[in-house]
């Protein structure tokens, strides 16, 4: 239990520094987003260790239905290399999440509730992996700086396509 709750401390970290650095957040919010993309899907990989295609998709399924990452976390069985990331992806989250007390706090409350419910039955990994990565694509589908990397791939091919050499005839 000690573990997990230890692993609960990355997002009140992540919030504290955001308070605390609140100039270099503006700056540096595309980073967070990053980092927390990448740390994302280095714990999917550690899950999905174990893989089964049914409980994958029935987890993508309720993934869509259910975005809260850290009901996923409390799923988890602790070990030193989840604990590590949960810890780690509660810097970036928190840090972009600083200004949503609700949102964290329902977040430390789904946590608990994952907890509750891995005590009384565990759950397939390859569950919990895909509800994790429904949550990451989701994410990279709203995030702003994903659809703006988009729209500019598509401005620079729409304007290589119209701008091919017209032959010119003598």
């Amino acid at each position: 239990m000690l573990v997990e709750l230890i692993s609960l401390l990355g997002l009140i970290i992540g919030v504290i520094i955001a308070r605390s650095a609140k100039e270099e957040f503006l700056s540096g919010k595309k980073y967070f987003m990053l980092f927390r993309a990448i740390l994302l899907l280095a714990l999917i990989g550690v899950v999905l260790s174990n893989f089964s295609i049914i409980p994958f998709l029935v987890g993508l399924l309720v993934g869509c239905i259910v975005r809260k990452e850290y009901l996923y976390f409390g799923l988890l069985n602790p070990s030193s290399a989840v604990s590590s990331l949960i810890f780690i992806y509660g810097f970036p989250y928190g840090t972009l999440k600083y200004d949503r007390k609700f949102s964290i706090l329902l977040d430390i409350i789904l946590f608990s509730i994952g907890l509750l419910i891995n005590f009384i039955t565990n759950l397939s990994y390859s569950f919990i992996a895909g509800g994790l990565t429904s949550v990451l694509l989701i994410f990279l589908l709203k995030s702003k700086h994903v659809s703006h990397h988009w729209d500019g791939i598509k401005k620079r091919r729409s304007v290589s396509q119209s701008s091919k050499p017209v032959k010119k005839s003598r």
